[in-house]
């Protein structure tokens, strides 16, 4: 595991120390949610309009390997009533008395295994609704401080995977999928299983792909 605190070859600080002074305002948000939007016309409009009684969540986007990123997936069990047999990231509901940052770590803990204290807290990312189950969710992004091994809650996930961040552009897809009587034009990523990346999970993770772009720069 590579110490957040180290600098790259090409001396600048590496991507996770980058992550901890990236200004929240900075974040690119819409403009990068929106290009894996599943779409038709109007329908983009619906995402950025939250209602007073949607539920508060929050997901843990665990990275490690600062010099050549990779974040946790999870594959969602096919019985769950929200999103089942797709590729997400551990989160879930906002419980009573607990900050969403407390919610992302207790969710991480619950669904894979990692302790709060295995996880080092580097930047919040930009907030999405999703309209199909109502929640509004705010990702954080933790680095992984240690090797652990992962242990699985059977009942809310199928597998597990470690992505590359740089490896998404090239597996980048779009497919046509009939919902509710209309065809969407779905982006995504293949990532070499059944299941394409895709939807809410898939418009977060292109946010920090946007700031790994942006990180490389020269």
């Amino acid at each position: 595991m590579v110490n957040v605190d180290t600098l790259s070859n090409s001396g600048k600080v590496d991507f996770f120390t980058f992550l901890k002074g990236f200004s929240h305002e900075a974040l690119p948000g819409r403009v990068a949610q929106q290009e894996m939007m599943m779409y038709t016309e109007g329908e983009r409009v619906k995402r950025w309009n939250i209602p007073s009684h949607a539920q508060q969540s929050a997901v843990a986007v665990i990275l490690k390997e600062a010099q050549n990123p990779q974040v946790l997936l999870l594959q969602r069990a096919a019985h769950l009533k929200h999103h089942p047999n797709q590729w997400a990231f551990p989160g879930g509901i906002q419980e009573k008395g607990e900050s969403l940052k407390e919610t992302a770590l207790r969710e991480a803990y619950e669904e894979v295994g990692i302790p709060p204290q295995a996880l080092l807290y580097l930047n919040q990312l930009s907030k999405l609704y999703i309209p199909v189950s109502n929640f509004v969710v705010y990702p954080f992004v933790f680095a992984l401080t240690k090797e652990i091994p992962l242990v699985l809650d059977t009942t809310e996930v199928q597998q597990y995977r470690w992505v590359v961040l740089a490896d998404l552009p090239r597996c980048f897809k779009r497919y046509r999928r009939w919902y509710q009587n209309r065809w969407y034009i779905v982006p995504c990523w293949d990532i070499g299983d059944v299941v394409p990346l895709w939807g809410a999970t898939a418009m977060m993770l292109n946010e920090l792909l946007w700031l790994w772009r942006r990180y490389k720069m020269p």
